[in-house]
This record gives C-alpha cells, structure tokens and sequence, in this order.
C-alpha cells in the first residue's frame, strides 16, 4: 500500500522487503529510527533490525555524496558501525540531550542523552558533502575578539586608529556543537505529541534536514513510525519516502500527513 501527500509518499509494509521500489543511488539523506530499544510488545515490528543487511541495502540506495544519519543507543552502536564500516565511513555524532528523562531502575542514572550517527559513503571526500554550516549555526550575543585566531564563523574585520584588529560577530551565532537541546516527548507540545513511544521531535529532524540536506533533496525514513520525518521534510521543501510496517503507526502517520499537507497557504 502506497499513499502520497504533494512531495512525501509513505508505504505500509516491511522496507527489507520493498525497498526496491525506490530506484538505485536516488536518495540524497537516509534520516532514521530503528527500533533499537528494549522491546515493549511481541509485534514483529519491533524486532531489532540486521544492520549488516541494512548497510547493503542503504549502499543501493544512496547517492554517492549522500549521507545516513541514525539515532542510536551507546550498545546499538556498535552494531550500526559493524554493519555499516563495510559501504560506509562515520563522519561524526551529535548528542541529542532531552530535558526529561525516566528512570528506569535505582541501579543506573536516569538516560537523557540519545546518539545520533552520521555516515558518508566510503571513499567520498568531505567537500563534496552537504553540511550546511550557516543554516544550523547556535544562537548567541554578539562579541569581539582579537585578529590571529581561527575564525570559524567568518565575522566582519575592522581597524581603528591605533586600536588592535579585531573580528566582529554582529549576529552572535555561533559555530555549530555536537550536543543539541531539543524537547522530547513529554516536553513537547499538546499538539505534536501522538501515541508512539519513541517519537522524535519536529524541531530535531528539521536541524539534521537542515545540515545535511538541500530543499529538493530526497529523504528515506524505513522506519517512520508515526510520520515526523515526512513532516519535517514537507516543512523544509524536502522530497520524504518512509516505509512503515505497524498498521497503527502507518494511520497514525497518513491522518498526520494528511492533516500538514491540508493545511497549505492561506495568503
């Protein structure tokens, strides 16, 4: 089953078993979930994929400068870099850092902290990459410093009189770090938050879409529970393709889309 809402098309069904509906090499940004995590149900949805069969498939899919960002656990980890190491070279992590977190026992801290893994295609070179450095910049005050030092956010330069060189930074922005701070679900908004367990805020994907992607890009969720990534991509003017096999989690995610897409522009 197959829907389409303007530029996101979502598939109900097994992506390990559909996956060559999408053509080879045509997807710009793999943006991810797996289900990782520790089982709550006994639905087959919920088996923990083979990464080393995910990695080929991926391989067939993604354009050679393309990249695959995955969230992650610390364990799940090295699983990914098992499976993946043989098509594909780890660029670097983020740390997603939550305000909230459950405690799952009085043996161990409460986990607040999720991994997010980006990859490139083996043997591709880094400037032909996207990181669009500019559009995820951390906000910040304005501030001067002297001339000489690595200037990673290009300020304006200046000379007054016999006053030293400095570098202004007007805006204030800063460069971009590896721990990012977005809400998770039991922060979030009434009106984002839906039944899935492990949903991931709007406002997370969009600054990976924005870093790692270009509007027109296509995007590949396989696993798109309840559809933010196609949400995030329709925001953004990205190209979505998610695959989902849970029933619930694929009408969850079609009456979402249905409900972003219905909105349009109203001047």
């Amino acid at each position: 089953m197959k829907t389409t809402f303007q530029d996101q098309t979502l598939y109900m069904g097994d992506f390990f078993r559909q996956w060559q509906q999408i053509p080879d090499q045509s997807v710009d940004l793999i943006l991810t979930d797996p289900p990782y995590g520790a089982l709550t149900t006994a639905q087959p949805w919920d088996v923990r994929p083979d990464f080393h069969v995910l990695g080929w498939i991926f391989a067939n899919l993604i354009k050679p400068n393309g990249q695959v960002a995955i969230f992650s656990d610390f364990l799940t980890a090295t699983e990914i870099e098992s499976g993946f190491s043989r098509y594909f070279d780890f660029r670097f992590n983020w740390f997603w850092q939550k305000p909230s977190a459950i405690p799952a026992n009085r043996s161990r801290p409460a986990n607040d902290v999720e991994l997010i893994l980006v990859y490139k295609v083996k043997g591709i070179r880094i400037k032909d990459i996207t990181f669009n450095i500019d559009d995820i910049r951390q906000e910040g005050k304005p501030y001067e410093r002297p001339a000489g030092k690595t200037q990673n956010d290009n300020p304006t330069r200046r000379q007054g009189g016999n006053l030293p060189e400095v570098f202004i930074n007007e805006s204030g922005k800063r460069f971009p770090r590896s721990v990012l701070n977005f809400a998770n679900k039991p922060c979030m908004e009434k009106s984002e938050r839906t039944p899935h367990p492990t949903q991931k805020p709007i406002a997370l994907l969009e600054h990976i879409l924005r870093g790692l992607s270009n509007p027109g890009n296509t995007i590949l969720d396989p696993f798109t529970g309840s559809g933010s990534t196609l949400v995030a991509c329709h925001r953004l003017g990205r190209r979505g393709v998610g695959f989902e096999l849970a029933p619930e989690y694929y009408e969850m995610a079609k009456i979402r889309m249905e409900r972003e897409t219905a909105q349009g522009i109203l001047c």
